[in-house]
């Protein structure tokens, strides 16, 4: 029996016991789309630093052989002409060369505006990621919780009525009680374990879409309770996530113009280079420098049509964030109101169930006394336990409504 004892220590030891703060700081280390979005946002700074870069040009190595029909210079003959000229048929170069873009139309300065703004971008998206699914967390903890409180309402349900079988029972030996209302305590009984078995199946499933929310595979543990969240939030509508990612990405679409527009300016380009040219044991030096501009003057209107299928997209932009803030305000405006409903619902359901405990305990009086039949007093001890169940569910609910609204509001 101290074997059997020590066996279920060890298997239970293996069970933690989860808060809420914890599964949420698990969420962070494992959750994959959390982990994606983190990699988002490396990408996209990478591709900042990248544009940035751009705005210096390049260095570049060049080398090449060449063989030709009939001899040639190896540098282009100038002033004063030597008549003792290097010359081979086979010319191989050796050099290196430096091109930058010098200006473009201000299309490399918005391209630079617009990576960066990519980057918040992604870290409002991660932001909103993070809130949904701490929110999907709370939500889970609070549904967890409510099954679990009601699991035990339904054993000590069924407790009471295992209580109400034997006193029947025992009374019906003695010939005070009929065999009918035996059966229908027997027939409570029954239904009351399948109300549990349905209830643990419940409380499984949604363990387990927890556990494979916050660490990314099947692990027991058992949560805590919740604490009460009183907390009042500032309300601006500006600083919040969903907001800010609107109006990114009007921004956007502002930087695309520019650089759209960049198309009608001309591009000035620098290029210089040194060679070393090797031909028949002879080398000459060449260093060269040129600027290049180049001014696109007719396209048959296709900047045009881009320019104006940019001016659409901003305006698109700019309606998209009045009808972030309008729907978000709806939103907020609709939790608040849910917060206010579930707290009168709280306040009745807890009156009801005083109500219902007080009518449970005269029945049982009564019943036990012969003035009431059994139908009765398993009404009462039923109305009872539901009232026990809306009151933990109705808590439940206005936790959870609360966590809504601070998801919503949360910066």
């Amino acid at each position: 029996m101290q074997f059997v004892f020590i066996i279920m220590i060890l298997l239970t030891s293996n069970i933690v016991a989860l808060t809420l703060p914890q599964a949420l700081e698990e969420l962070q280390k494992n959750n994959i789309k959390l982990q994606i979005s983190k990699q988002q946002i490396k990408k996209s700074y990478q591709k900042h630093e990248q544009k940035n870069a751009q705005l210096y040009g390049s260095v570049d190595a060049m080398s090449s052989i060449t063989r030709y029909n009939e001899k040639r210079t190896l540098a282009p003959l100038a002033p004063p002409i030597s008549l003792n000229v290097a010359t081979s048929d086979t010319l191989s170069s050796m050099g290196v060369s430096y091109n930058v873009t010098l200006f473009n139309g201000f299309k490399d300065s918005s391209q630079i505006e617009l990576s960066s703004l990519t980057t918040q971008l992604e870290q409002t998206k991660y932001t909103l990621t993070q809130s949904q699914l701490e929110f999907n967390v709370q939500t889970l903890f609070c549904d967890i919780a409510t099954l679990q409180k009601n699991l035990l309402t339904s054993k000590e349900y069924q407790k009471a009525l295992q209580k109400i079988y034997d006193f029947t029972k025992h009374a019906y030996d003695l010939g005070k009680k009929s065999q009918l209302e035996l059966l229908k305590i027997e027939a409570d009984l029954q239904e009351s374990q399948s109300v549990l078995i349905e209830v643990e199946t419940k409380i499984a499933i949604f363990k387990y879409a927890l556990s494979i929310l916050i660490y990314g595979e099947k692990r027991d543990f058992e949560i805590e309770d919740l604490e009460e969240n009183n907390a009042i939030v500032e309300l601006n509508l500006e600083n919040l996530p969903k907001i800010k990612l609107a109006n990114l990405g009007a921004k956007i679409k502002e930087k695309s113009m520019q650089s759209i527009k960049s198309e009608h300016y001309p591009k000035v380009i620098f290029n210089t280079s040194y060679s070393d040219i090797y031909g028949d044991g002879e080398k000459e030096n060449i260093t060269t420098a040129t600027l290049n501009l180049s001014w696109k003057l007719y396209d048959f209107g296709v900047r045009e049509a881009q320019v104006q299928e940019a001016k659409i997209e901003q305006i698109e932009a700019k309606l998209e964030v009045q009808k972030t803030k309008e729907e978000l305000s709806q939103s907020i405006y609709e939790a608040q109101k849910n917060i206010e409903k579930n707290e009168q619902l709280l306040k009745s359901a807890t009156a009801n169930l005083k109500v219902a405990q007080k009518t449970k305990e005269i029945e049982e009086v009564l019943y036990k006394e012969g003035q009431k039949d059994i139908s009765d007093y398993l009404l009462s001890l039923a109305k009872f336990t539901q009232s026990e169940t809306k009151l933990m569910t109705t808590k439940y609910s206005l936790q959870k409504s609360k966590y809504y609204l601070n998801t919503l509001t949360k910066e």
